[in-house]
């Protein structure tokens, strides 16, 4: 199992993407003044993932997010030079859900909520909580990479930029990745449980507190700048996005609704054709998606409804997004956000343990499945 592990692209994901402690106040953000802070609710995908494959929705919950997987990882591949074995197919598709299924019960891990904040290129925080024992996830790395730390270990790896170093550290209840430079810093203020966010944020707290899917806000404006900074083409926001002074993006079962609020009125149609291009987008996928469920299927008719209810509008200085209730629909949307995570993690995390193989990984890894062939250098 602890090979099959290593290959497994949704565990590549949460170990980018890090997480967020059981019993803490909500939200828990461990950096002031942030440009940038998201909030997504994971347990309930999970749950319906974790439960037995012999039932029905559980097998719909991981057909669909395969076929999810497939579907970014072809948005993705669109526009790109064709790798010489072609792009993916949903038959070179792994089955994620096994996948997850399996890492998750070896580490008696069960995920909670994930949290990012930004506050500039060097200072961030991605946070993961759940049911975290640091002892069943160290034999991950080899010792050598191992540093002890007061209630469980942390691990240095090589920063996005030369001058840094990431910390990912694991403690009860958590797991969080994070500059080395201020993995201390993090680590105290999660350990007290309070948010530090400022009264601008009070409106992502107010979000928080209704246990939403997601709850995004961001100056993109200051990210903007700060991915400029950071470097390179892949990371530049640009225009009208990186116009918007105020982004807020609300999803839970009652009700989805995006803002784009700035003052600059030459680019508010702008971002009013961006919106109508998201929903144009959404709709897309639902389309290509709702096959692979049941036809006489409530989560179809639902998800096919959310897609009708989408529309976009202009009030004072904001561009609203705005869709009805997800229904039962509403575990998908944390299944799509999964889907597009598996789809960018698994190469990251290939390199990642060919640069730092566990001590025993080598000998216990079996051939991937067919399809599956490593396809980075």
């Amino acid at each position: 199992m602890a090979g099959r592990f290593g290959r497994g692209p949704l565990l590549a994901s949460l170990l980018v993407f890090g997480l967020f402690a059981l019993g803490m106040d909500r939200p828990v953000a461990p950096l002031e003044n942030p440009i940038f802070c998201g909030h997504w609710r994971v347990r309930e995908t999970f749950d319906l993932l974790l439960a037995d494959p012999r039932e029905e929705p559980t097998r719909i919950a991981g057909e669909f997010l395969r076929q999810a997987t497939r579907a970014w990882t072809e948005v993705r591949q669109a526009g790109k030079r064709r790798p010489a074995n072609g792009t993916a197919t949903a038959e070179a598709i792994p089955d994620p859900a096994g996948w997850l299924r399996e890492t998750l019960q070896q580490r008696e891990f069960v995920p909670e909520d994930v949290s990012f904040y930004l506050r500039t290129a060097t200072e961030f925080a991605l946070v993961v909580t759940g049911t975290v024992d640091p002892p069943r996830w160290r034999d991950l790395f080899p010792p050598a990479m191992v540093l002890p730390r007061d209630q469980g270990f942390a691990v240095l790896l090589p920063g996005a930029r030369p001058d840094t170093r990431l910390a990912l550290h694991f403690r009860p209840g958590v797991i969080f990745l994070t500059p080395a430079e201020i993995e201390g810093n993090l680590a105290d203020a999660l350990r007290e449980g309070s948010s530090r966010l400022g009264e601008r944020f009070r409106t992502f707290r107010a979000m928080v507190q209704r246990n939403p899917l997601l709850a995004i806000e961001a100056d993109l404006q200051a990210v903007a700048a700060t991915l400029a900074e950071a470097g390179g083409p892949d990371l530049r926001l640009s225009p009208p996005l990186s116009q918007v002074v105020t982004f807020r993006l609300l999803v839970d079962q009652g009700v989805v609704k995006g803002q784009w609020f700035t003052p600059d009125d030459s680019i508010r149609a702008d971002l009013a054709d961006l919106a109508d291009s998201v929903a144009a987008g959404m709709r897309e996928a639902i389309a290509s998606l709702t096959p692979w469920l049941p036809a006489d299927s409530a989560t179809r008719d639902a998800l096919r409804g959310f897609g009708a209810s989408l529309q976009v509008s202009t009030r004072g200085q904001s561009v609203f997004f705005e869709a009805g209730s997800l229904g039962p629909a509403h575990p998908l949307a944390g299944l799509g956000a999964l889907g597009l995570l598996s789809s960018l993690g698994g190469q990251s995390y290939e390199r990642f343990r060919r640069q730092f193989p566990p001590a025993n990984a080598r000998a216990a890894l079996p051939p991937p499945p067919p399809g599956q062939e490593s396809r980075t250098p």
